[in-house]
């Protein structure tokens, strides 16, 4: 999540930081995982393919052993409800570390305003320079509309 107004603002809420106040106009979120899990096990499996399944628990239940962070802290999507701006939700359609269907949970669990911009044919890759124009429409229009707003 990358309130648009305090960039320092996006690991905390990356990392699930339930202490992290936002005083922000607009969040963005763009090719975000929805967990860590999620993440993990689509990298995986974009290599090991079925093996995901025994792979990448077990680079799980190394994380906190490691770095001290618990898989659960590591969940993007239980923020998202929590904001209080509007959101918007951006990623690839062919995407396959962060899914459609990872991004269309992602703007599910958004409050309204939201927007979501799916960008057709696009991995996990700079959205900006995919489709340059989409991206200007799009993602700089979302935030016009939020901060041309009065206040």
């Amino acid at each position: 999540m990358l309130p648009a107004n305090r960039a320092v603002g996006e690991a905390p809420a990356h990392f699930g930081a339930t202490s992290v106040r936002f005083a922000s106009d607009s969040g963005t979120n763009i090719s975000v995982y929805p967990t860590v899990s999620d993440a993990v096990h689509n990298r995986v499996r974009k290599r090991l393919g079925f093996l995901h399944h025994l792979v990448a628990p077990l680079l799980l239940i190394q994380l906190h052993p490691r770095l001290g962070i618990a898989t659960d802290q590591l969940r993007p999507i239980d923020q998202l409800p929590k904001l209080t701006c509007p959101v918007l939700i951006a990623s690839g359609d062919s995407d396959a570390h962060t899914t459609g269907n990872e991004t269309r949970r992602m703007f599910a669990a958004c409050k309204e305003p939201k927007r979501l911009v799916l960008f057709e044919g696009a991995a996990h890759v700079d959205l900006l320079a995919h489709a340059p124009a989409k991206y200007e429409r799009e993602i700089l229009g979302f935030l016009d509309d939020v901060f041309a707003r009065p206040r």
